[in-house]
């Protein structure tokens, strides 16, 4: 008589293995909790841009006119780097500030090469900022106030 033999076939033991692996796997996949900053980050543009919208939406219906100077090309809403600096039209009066990018934007005081960040209004003396949004007039009057976008191409909004 022979001796019975006692364990698993390869066959079994690569079965085994390869459900176990499945099962990790979809249990990595699932319990991977998902990333929403860029939504998070794209949420915050619009608003930005919307309330930069809504001030000069006011602006224009307090004054009748839309701030003059306005660029017919994008142009980046700031007081530095050549940007278009709403400040001065919209802050107090319709703004508390300027909203800034959540990546792009920065406020700060001193000069270019030592800035200290700052959450002191756009208004106040020695007071620079970059808003990182794009601000821009067409031939028709429409105003559009825009920002890049992670998920998206780009978010606008176009007020008349």
């Amino acid at each position: 008589m022979r001796a019975q033999q006692r364990g698993f076939t390869l066959p079994e033991v690569i079965v085994v293995i390869a459900v176990v692996g499945l099962i990790l796997a979809a249990a990595v996949l699932f319990m991977r909790p998902k990333d929403y900053s860029n939504q998070n980050s794209d949420a915050d543009r619009q608003l930005g841009i919307a309330a930069i919208a809504q001030g000069l939406h006011d602006y224009k219906n307090k004054n009748g006119t839309w701030p003059p100077g306005l660029p017919a090309k994008d142009v980046v809403i700031g007081n530095v780097q050549n940007g278009f600096d709403l400040c001065h039209y919209l802050v107090p009066d319709f703004l508390k500030g300027i909203p800034l990018d959540p990546a792009l934007g920065t406020q700060y005081v001193g000069d270019d090469t030592s800035p200290t960040a700052t959450s002191d209004p756009c208004n106040q003396d020695g007071v620079k900022y970059f808003s990182g949004y794009v601000v821009r007039q067409d031939a028709n009057g429409k105003v559009t106030v825009s920002a890049g976008s992670v998920a998206q191409a780009k978010l606008e909004i176009t007020i008349e």
